[in-house]
């Protein structure tokens, strides 16, 4: 969103449970994602629109939360999936790490391109 604001929009706040919480709308393509902001917990959903033939349009929600400190990033450990208000997942991770490229790792990564790019016509 940050790379591309002119693809965000301020929308009116949206229901979450029996809340209603600040949102907004980033645009990609045809696919709108919907991010609605829980300040006081530190939560965050991300929502789109499932279109069903049976079931037609339901909200499939994902909410982070368990927010924690992983070297200079803030991550969420927990994960609830919601279709229609409806709880159908839940992921809860106990580690996270972060993968960062030393020089000699990024150095080989360049040597390992030029000798596939060499190979190929």
């Amino acid at each position: 969103m940050r790379a591309n604001p002119s693809k965000v929009s301020v929308l009116p706040e949206q229901p979450a449970g029996e809340r209603q919480l600040p949102s907004l709308r980033y645009q990609i393509g045809q696919v709108a994602f919907i991010v609605l902001f829980d300040p006081p917990p530190g939560c965050a959903r991300v929502r789109t629109v499932d279109t069903d033939a049976m079931w037609g349009d339901s909200n499939y929600d994902v909410e982070f939360s368990d927010w924690r400190q992983v070297g200079e990033l803030k991550l969420p450990f927990a994960y609830t999936y919601t279709l229609a208000g409806r709880r159908t997942s839940e992921m809860r991770l106990d580690e996270v790490r972060v993968n960062v490229l030393s020089r000699q790792g990024c150095s080989m990564c360049r040597r390992m391109r030029a000798a596939r790019s060499r190979r190929c016509p």
